[in-house]
């Protein structure tokens, strides 16, 4: 199956781009499997073939797109399909279309030309400034192949990451490399370079659109569900699913249940209870028909020094995943598979929030104070608290604060230099609502940011590509629609993705409310790792620029408390930071950069 990797330039001009063909002609040559397609006067796209869609003669798509109300692929698009989306400046395609993409349109208007990711697409869209202009790609590789990019860690960003990792701003850790994020589009009109947001989060919570009936709202969430992962499983053979036995998942198994696309599952377990739910993957198994692996996580499965990120330009990865990513691949290639599912991010599409905000919503717009309490008592119990305390921080907070979301920075194990260089790393534009936006569908949006980073993480080289297939612009749109008050209920959080799937799943899933973690495991690597974290952290580059407070990981390395609070998290974070780190830095010593004659 083809990953749809893609480079392309937007030249300065057609001789410029004429230029930069004569100087990469050898490379374009040996591209192989890349087919090459130029986009108006000065726009060349090279892309693996299958994935490149043309939209007339002044526009094309590398990825996959699927029509509204479609589980099926577009290859093609009519005439006034492509004249739309060039009028629009591919805004038509957000409301016509969805999917994984990046869009390359020219237009007359002041010779302009514009490149579109879709919301919530796991295909990259990075760009850096050249010599020829402006450099389009997938990922570094093709970047460095076809465009001479250099890399040079940004170190400013990497603490901006260790900050806050689940808010990926345009800036990546790699100098002088941005990131166009989904639902943002880049324009270049005469050498002048602007960014712009056709899709805004912000219209799908507006009144005017809200769902007001819990079961209407369970039937749009269930829908939406339901045809993304159809979509995205008809492209495949067979699939193979890491079922925890957690909602999340078990809804994607439910929702393949009802594909012609065969599906087996893997669970992986630690050696604590904590991270053992096999009777409950075993329990979706069995009612989906589906097979099922069940494999302990071993840290020989696990190297530290590797970051699985090495390809991206952010420390994304998370070296404990390696065990079960290894485990998952190796029973792919086994069963046949050509993709691996799991539910991820549907904690944070299905709205699963503890806060008070849903009930501070019910304040506003709800016309009585039937729902209020209602929320406040739910909210209490999955808090495990009083619902008198739940409604009087709701009305403190109605009363005090606005909608805006107020992000955790975490600076812990930072060193007074790096907390110095933080600044910002908590700013989001979705994390700052327009006026009249309620408390809880603010905080909703801001589970959407970190869901985002997910499927924004994605390695495009991966040989068996990773897929969510939760996090999709269709799901999140039929989520926002839904009100806060109505995803909590009798203590329950998720409450209308759990009835949207009430009878397709076992009860004892959906009415879940415990979780397991890895946590375990990742004691446990730290434990039998201890040695080369130590030197990892404490001898190695982030050390030596001087942004890590070293007393402070050494108190937290220290066997008696590491198994205290989350000090093991953020150690592992910095593991998996300074892996990338070193990777970058090794790339860019081994690896010359492609001259261009003059």
């Amino acid at each position: 199956m083809t990953t749809h990797r893609y480079f392309a330039l937007l030249a300065f001009d057609p001789a410029t781009r004429l230029a930069w063909e004569a100087a990469y002609a050898r490379v374009i040559a040996e591209a192989g499997t890349f087919a090459v397609q130029n986009v108006g006067p000065r726009v060349v796209v090279i892309a693996e073939q299958n994935g490149l869609v043309a939209i007339g003669d002044q526009g094309a798509v590398v990825g996959r797109l699927h029509a509204r109300q479609s589980t099926t692929t577009l290859h093609t698009f009519d005439a006034e399909a492509a004249r739309m989306a060039v009028r629009t400046q591919g805004a038509s395609l957000l409301r016509a279309c969805w999917g994984s993409y990046v869009a390359f349109i020219a237009t007359s208007a002041e010779d302009g030309v514009h490149v579109l990711r879709s919301p919530f697409g796991d295909l990259g869209c990075y760009w850096a400034r050249s010599p020829f202009g402006i450099l389009v790609g997938s990922d570094i590789d093709l970047l460095r192949r076809f465009g001479g990019y250099s890399l040079k860690v940004l170190w400013s960003a990497v603490v901006r990451h260790l900050v806050a990792s689940d808010l990926h701003a345009q800036q990546t850790c790699l100098e002088g490399l941005n990131e166009l994020l989904g639902g943002e589009r880049l324009s270049d009109r005469a050498g002048r370079y602007t960014v712009d947001k056709p899709w805004r989060v912000w219209d799908f919570v507006d009144a005017d659109v809200r769902i007001r009936d819990a079961d209407e709202a369970a039937d749009s969430v269930r829908d939406a569900v339901q045809a993304s992962v159809a979509a995205q499983a008809r492209s495949h053979s067979k699939i193979l699913l890491r079922l925890s036995g957690g909602l999340d998942s078990s809804i994607v198994a439910a929702s393949l249940a009802k594909t012609e696309t065969p599906c087996v599952a893997v669970t992986m377990v630690t050696r604590d209870r904590g991270g053992d739910e096999r009777r409950h993957a075993q329990s979706v198994a069995r009612h989906m028909g589906i097979p099922l692996s069940e494999v302990i996580r071993s840290t020989d499965l696990v190297d530290l020094a590797v970051s699985e990120a090495r390809t991206l330009p952010r420390p994304t990865a998370r070296a404990f995943a390696q065990a079960s990513l290894y485990v998952a691949s190796a029973l792919a290639r086994q069963y046949g598979a050509t993709a691996i599912f799991d539910g991820g991010g549907g904690d944070n599409m299905f709205a699963a929030l503890q806060s008070p905000a849903p009930v501070a919503d019910c304040l506003y717009r709800t016309g009585g104070w039937g729902h209020f309490w209602r929320t406040a008592r739910s909210i209490g119990i999955a808090a495990d608290t009083g619902t008198a305390y739940v409604a009087r921080r709701a009305i403190w907070r109605a009363a005090t604060r606005g909608p805006a979301n107020r992000w955790h920075a975490d600076l812990r194990l930072l060193s007074s230099k790096a907390c110095a260089m933080a600044r910002g790393a908590t700013d989001h534009p979705w994390l700052v609502p327009p006026k009249g936006v309620l408390p809880g569908s603010a905080a909703h949006v801001a589970l959407l940011v970190a869901a985002s980073s997910v499927v924004q993480s994605r390695d495009p080289q991966t040989a068996i590509p990773l897929c969510s297939p939760l996090i999709t612009q269709p799901v999140a749109e039929a989520c926002l629609r839904v009100p806060s008050w109505l995803w909590t209920q009798d203590g329950q959080n998720r409450a209308v993705a759990r009835n949207a799937f009430r009878g397709v799943l076992p009860s004892g899933i959906c009415d879940r409310r415990d979780k397991g973690l890895p946590d375990s495991f990742l004691i446990e690597l730290i434990e039998v790792n201890h040695r080369q974290i130590s030197s990892m952290l404490f001898d190695g580059l982030l050390a030596a620029e001087g942004l890590i407070d070293t007393a402070a990981l050494a108190e937290t390395m220290h066997p008696a408390r590491l198994a205290k609070g989350a000090g093991y998290i953020r150690v592992m974070q910095l593991v998996d930071t300074e892996a990338w780190v070193r990777s970058m830095l090794l790339q860019a010593q081994s690896l010359t950069r492609l001259s261009v004659p003059s």
